[in-house]
């Protein structure tokens, strides 16, 4: 299955070397962000599950984002620190030099740090959750009405650790990602301190109204072309 996984990674691989060649042939290398990225990794029974989706370990959460624009980003610049997909779209939107207001109390642009030379600063960790399905939802509601369905799983990943707390049954992991970057060993058990403060964290996190949403007094409307085409993708109903 591995080998599968790799050889669909290779041919990814020579697709997107097609498209750089491509962008080089048109002449329009400086003028053109080449990005590559994706929505999720993969597991393969690291931790007794194979796929995604199933697990808020590093296999499935971890994900390159590459970035390419000849001239104005430099080549082989790694930036340092975590970062998540909700970063990508204030990042990208600055790189294009088009005015925005994307970023957020959740969200910040890497702009900045990607074209210059400069320290990261206030970094951020990365926040992950994981939801019952929607069938399974609607059953635990029929059968518990004042219950909300609430994230089963929280992950919380910084530049050293990466804590998984289940809210269903109250069990906390921790894991060292610099000495352990596959989540072999959990030290949660030694790790107390480190432990009630990452609780204390998913604590803090946005409350959920009855649908799983966050509440809010003003939700901001939809414009109707986005509407339909994250209803023909399944995203909503």
């Amino acid at each position: 299955m591995e080998l599968l996984y790799d050889a669909e990674v290779r041919s990814l691989d020579a697709q997107v070397g097609r498209l750089d060649r491509a962008i080089r042939e048109m002449g329009i290398e400086g003028e053109t962000l080449l990005v590559l990225f994706s929505d999720h990794g993969e597991e393969f029974f690291e931790h007794g599950y194979l796929g995604h989706g199933g697990t808020l370990h590093q296999q499935g959460l971890h994900v390159p984002v590459i970035l390419k624009r000849r001239g104005k980003l430099k080549s082989g610049k790694r930036i340092p620190g975590v970062a998540g997909l909700i970063d990508l779209g204030p990042t990208l939107v600055e790189l294009a030099g088009i005015p925005s207001k994307f970023e957020t109390n959740s969200s910040s642009s890497l702009a900045e740090v990607a074209l210059n030379d400069q320290p990261r600063e206030n970094v951020r960790p990365v926040v992950s959750e994981r939801f019952l399905a929607k069938d399974a939802c609607a059953q635990q509601q029929q059968s518990r009405p004042s219950t909300m369905c609430v994230p089963m799983e929280v992950a919380i990943r910084d530049g050293e650790h990466s804590f998984i707390y289940d809210q269903s049954t109250g069990v906390a992991r921790l894991y060292n990602v610099l000495s352990d970057p596959r989540e072999q060993r959990d030290i949660a058990s030694t790790s107390k301190k480190k432990v009630d403060g990452y609780r204390r964290k998913v604590a803090t996190l946005p409350k959920l109204d009855d649908n799983g949403q966050p509440p809010t007094e003003n939700p901001p409307e939809i414009p109707s072309e986005l509407e339909e085409n994250l209803r023909a993708l399944g995203y909503i109903e």
